[in-house]
């Protein structure tokens, strides 16, 4: 079996090759969304379930504005602020002559606009995708959905939680982290049988199967990207930072500080615009490089 065939893989060892012998033929940007203003009925939900709101979700705005009617949510002007100044990093760190960059989103309201204002931002730094073909794989914009990686809506998280009574409204995170397939299966089942809720275990399945699938792009478009490193820019939510992180947990040893260590285990720390930067090589394994937010 050869590499491609293999697939990408998640490199949880401890590092044996020094940094500048790690050659990474893929650069993938995970950032979660900016700062989300949501619908003043999910505040509601989630009071009446028990939930104290404002410390849970303090930098969170909820809001009757129709624009935010959608669950997804919508980006405050503060969320648009940092994703700007992310952008601005962005353009520093691309090498404009030897990248392809594409960026990529999950499937949510404010995961598309956080999208749109990261490319807004990049192009006031002239960086344009679409406008040269070794800008942009075959000479286009592309803005590619991303499958979802957390194929569930985040108050459904919170109802299963708060069906575990007093511990799961005082620790809603750590409830859902220890909680099997078959728990949420049941609870689903009985709460509304239309309700999709997965597992950390099948997130992590499907986070593999994102990386493979950035793994296929770069190895099918070789003609295109001719050499060039692809840079792929992909727009997410703190769960997913978080498990990428896990699955690396082993790289986080002395040469990263403390913070970033707990992220691997907490995502509530995962701030908004939050950036975490991984390579991947021409054999499809993946490390974790220099924290973008250091």
């Amino acid at each position: 079996m050869n590499d491609f065939e293999k697939g990408p893989v998640i490199d949880s060892t401890e590092p044996s090759l020094e940094k500048e012998e790690f050659k990474p033929s893929v650069i993938i940007d995970l950032i979660r969304h900016g700062q989300t203003k949501y619908p003043e009925k999910v505040k509601a939900t989630l009071e009446e379930l028990g939930y104290d709101v404002e410390k849970l979700f303090p930098t969170t705005e909820f809001s009757e504005d129709k624009t935010a009617e959608l669950d997804g949510g919508i980006i405050t002007p503060e969320g648009r602020t940092e994703l700007l100044e992310v952008a601005s990093k962005l353009a520093d760190t691309i090498d404009r002559e030897n990248e392809v960059v594409i960026i990529l989103f999950s499937p949510t309201s404010r995961t598309e606009e956080s999208a749109e204002i990261i490319l807004e931002g990049l192009e006031s730094e002239g960086i344009g995708l679409g406008k040269d073909k070794n800008e942009i794989i075959h000479a286009k914009r592309e803005y590619r959905r991303l499958a979802e990686l957390l194929d569930t809506h985040w108050v459904n998280v919170f109802k299963f939680t708060a069906s575990k009574g007093e511990e799961g409204i005082k620790d809603p995170y750590g409830t859902y982290l220890k909680a099997t397939k078959e728990d949420l299966e049941q609870w689903a089942l009985k709460e509304d049988s239309a309700i999709k809720i997965e597992s950390l275990g099948e997130v992590m399945k499907r986070l593999t199967g994102v990386t493979k699938a950035f793994y296929k792009l770069s190895r099918f478009n070789k003609k295109e990207l001719d050499g060039k490193t692809l840079r792929v820019i992909a727009i997410t939510h703190d769960v997913s930072m978080a498990l990428i992180l896990k699955m690396l947990e082993k790289q986080l040893g002395e040469e990263k500080n403390e913070e970033i260590q707990n992220k691997a285990i907490d995502f509530t720390s995962i701030k908004t615009a939050e950036v975490v930067e991984l390579g991947m090589n021409k054999e499809g394994t993946v490390r974790l490089l220099d924290n973008f937010n250091d």
